[in-house]
């Protein structure tokens, strides 16, 4: 018999709300959108999207063209750094989409 590649997360690691530590002293990558080679959509990311088949949840969906996005990270301050992001979704192969910092939103 083949074999079956299963994704099976476990909800109870995932951490609540969309919020997570970012400690000055360390880099951090974040995943912010998901895209697959073929598919003309792509999808925000988050750590509720491993609960949806290929991480595609569909409230989240985003069809071809431009988005802005505004990342906020909270220092002890709590005074926010807000820095824009431009996702471009101009077609169906990973090389016509991409997420670029920009000076500002819309």
């Amino acid at each position: 018999m083949g074999e079956t590649l299963a994704q099976i997360p476990d909800s109870s690691l995932f951490p609540l709300g969309q919020r997570f530590d970012v400690h000055s002293y360390s880099e951090e990558q974040i995943g912010i959108a998901v895209k697959f080679e073929g598919g003309k959509d792509c999808w925000i990311f988050s750590n509720e999207s491993y609960l949806f088949a290929s991480w595609q949840n569909p409230s989240w969906r985003l069809s071809l063209g431009q988005y802005y996005l505004r990342c906020e990270v909270y220092y002890e301050t709590f005074k926010p750094a807000t820095q824009w992001l431009l996702l471009s979704n101009e077609g169906t192969t990973l090389d016509e989409w991409s997420i670029e910092l920009v000076d500002r939103g819309p």
